[in-house]
């Protein structure tokens, strides 16, 4: 009987022990399934912040990386244009890729779709976005100088003393008065941190791309350099809007110069005035002290007074040398002028203009 009681409690006390064993199973499983889908959650969160976009922006924005940028000044950079949703989570992100090491100095874009992930790759391979920018309608140095540095991280000044600089203007054939004459107008894609002598050399490959040896041999034929074709074209440009004269109007300067005449261009005058707004030009603006005052001096002046368009420049290269000797603006205010052979007939076509500017009250 005691025998029958002992063998009832050790079953008894063996149950329970399983029973234990059961319920300490169940809760480790319980608890790893906890953990596990903690991480799940917290990897699906991570994810989530990592993979789905990353500001608020609508369009495209950009970060720009100069040799001194730190990661700070990137993260005010996006927060500012970007409007980063989550800008701790991109801090922390950012440290651990070791972004600031990898900074390289460029104009990145940024557009509204991009997650911190590709952000990140973006900055930290240095894929820059290209800056576009136009060379139209320019007339001064320091106009060109703006256009070009305007929108690049280069300062003003590292242009212009480039441009200043004899010896770097010599070999390329130039002079600080002349190398003007390089930049073809047109739109042009660069990095935004070129250096300004690659700029200069980037440009000079469109200007030899255009001076094509069928080019050389025209202007040659015309006893002209490639420099002096384009300072013509910019006189030309500046005295009429109508292309159709364009080649007329080179033809008469070439002949001027072959004869040993001033050129007597009233926009060389403008330019040496620097008053581009003039209607009249008047005995006081003729008394200009300027090598580009081509009423004082003979020949051509020592650069071009804009930037010419290429079509002008072949409109050069087609004039005919042995066309008219004097020209006018037409009395009727179209933009087109009276061509003449004779200083008679030129002053008849003179008295017109005058009087027409004298009617309008343009002084």
């Amino acid at each position: 009987m005691v025998q029958k009681r002992r063998k009832r409690s050790s079953y008894r006390h063996s149950s329970s022990r399983n029973n234990r064993k059961r319920r300490t199973r169940r809760h480790i499983l319980l608890w790893l399934t906890a953990l596990l889908l903690l991480i799940v959650i917290g990897a699906g969160g991570t994810a989530y912040l990592l993979f789905s976009p990353a500001g608020h922006a609508q369009e495209n924005t950009y970060v720009h990386i100069r040799p001194t940028t730190t990661l700070d000044d990137v993260e005010r950079q996006l927060q500012q244009h970007t409007r980063l949703r989550y800008p701790s989570f991109f801090h922390h992100a950012a440290r651990y890729y070791r972004l600031e090491e990898k900074l390289r100095p460029g104009r990145y874009s940024i557009t509204p779709r991009m997650n911190i992930m590709q952000i990140l790759g973006t900055l930290a391979r240095g894929k820059q976005s290209a800056v576009r920018f136009h060379l139209r309608h320019v007339r001064t140095r320091e106009d060109l100088v703006s256009r070009m540095t305007g929108r690049l991280m280069m300062k003003p000044e590292e242009l212009s003393t480039l441009l200043a600089d004899s010896s770097f203007c010599d070999s390329l054939g130039f002079s600080p008065s002349s190398v003007n004459s390089l930049f073809l107008p047109d739109a042009y894609e660069v990095n935004w941190d070129i250096p300004a002598k690659d700029l200069v050399l980037r440009l000079k490959k469109y200007y030899d791309r255009y001076w094509t040896a069928d080019r050389r041999a025209q202007a040659d034929s015309l006893g002209l350099t490639p420099i002096q074709v384009s300072i013509i074209a910019s006189i030309v440009e500046e005295e009429s809007s109508k292309a159709d004269e364009y080649a007329e109007i080179a033809g008469l300067y070439i002949r001027r110069l072959r004869e040993g005449m001033p050129l007597q261009a009233d926009p060389t005058v403008k330019f040496a005035v620097g008053d581009f707004t003039i209607r009249r030009v008047l005995g006081v603006h003729l008394q200009t002290d300027s090598p580009y005052n081509t009423y004082r001096y003979k020949g051509l002046p020592p650069g071009p007074i804009r930037l010419p368009y290429p079509a002008t420049m072949d409109s050069v290269l087609r004039a005919n040398p042995r066309g008219y000797l004097y020209m006018c603006a037409r009395e009727d205010f179209s933009g087109r002028h009276r061509f003449a052979n004779t200083y008679a007939e030129h002053q008849r076509n003179a008295a017109l203009y005058r009087k027409a500017l004298d009617e309008r009250g343009i002084k």
